[in-house]
């Protein structure tokens, strides 16, 4: 039997979202896409279909299940596709391991995107500009305003003790209405819940770890400014406050968005912030 070569083809006919087809070179938010296609002639019992990235001779983990006296077939991932492009293509394969080799010749791209938005109810949903969905963290994050109490380009203070020096010169002590006010981090939490922004009342400050999944190397901003619209670009002092302290000074851990650089600052030093919740 192994002499012989498989002389059956498989072709992918869709890759599908539910059931909403996914065209060929375009994007999808779900990692784990059903892809479906044929079989010429009809799957005899020992054969199988399998799926397979690229150019690699290991086929993709999942599960395959076969219709209509197995002429047709659909798999689904057992593992997310990672983000990225994604070139994939079906073989008949032999209970001996023996693959087509012959007519291999769809192929579909897809791009598996790290973010989506947040259903608002069962046909919208929520605007980027007020929520976005990780598909890899799960995280749900605040989007961006041009303008308003929660426009892109505004900074906060991150104050919250009035027991001890928060300030550069640890000389001044906050007091509890600057720790409220809208225009520092415990405020701005509040208003937002208050407003029940995409529905919930349970955001807050991320933490570095959190924050250093929105970092994009190798671009500037190294956030996506696709799924995050109205981003400051301002270089340097671009830096976004964390809920995390320092361990020398109680002073606030940051990152640039910018660049992606890390530092303490001073908690009464006006950066910008983004929330976040944890889904759902």
């Amino acid at each position: 039997m192994a002499d012989n070569p498989v002389s059956q083809s498989a072709s992918i006919t869709d890759v599908k979202d539910g059931e909403q087809s996914i065209p060929e070179g375009s994007s999808t938010s779900n990692s784990k896409p059903v892809i479906t296609g044929a079989v010429s002639p009809t799957l005899g019992k020992y054969f199988t279909v399998q799926v397979f990235e690229g150019n690699s001779t290991n086929a993709l983990s999942g599960d395959t299940i076969y219709s209509d006296d197995r002429k047709n077939w659909s798999f689904t991932p057992g593992t997310p596709l990672s983000q990225g492009s994604h070139s994939l293509k079906a073989k008949v394969v032999r209970i001996d391991g023996v693959t087509q080799t012959e007519n291999i010749v769809a192929r579909t791209f897809i791009n598996i995107s790290q973010y989506s938005l947040v259903p608002k109810n069962t046909v919208e949903n929520y605007d980027i500009t007020e929520c976005v969905k990780d598909n890899h963290t799960g995280l749900i994050w605040e989007g961006k305003t041009a303008s308003g109490d929660r426009a892109g380009n505004n900074k906060y203070t991150n104050l919250d003790s009035t027991a001890i020096y928060q300030d550069s010169s640890g000389t001044y002590f906050n007091t509890q209405e600057e720790i409220d006010a809208s225009t520092n981090s415990i405020g701005y939490v509040n208003s937002v819940n208050n407003q029940l922004l995409c529905g919930f009342n349970n955001w807050r400050m991320p933490t570095m770890a959190e924050l250093r999944t929105l970092v994009k190397a190798g671009s500037s901003p190294t956030i996506d400014p696709d799924w995050f619209p109205n981003t400051s670009k301002v270089g340097v002092v671009n830096f976004y406050w964390s809920s995390d302290s320092t361990e020398e000074y109680d002073w606030g851990a940051s990152i640039c968005i910018s660049d992606g650089r890390e530092s303490p600052e001073p908690r009464n030093q006006n950066n910008r912030i983004r929330l976040v919740r944890s889904a759902p």
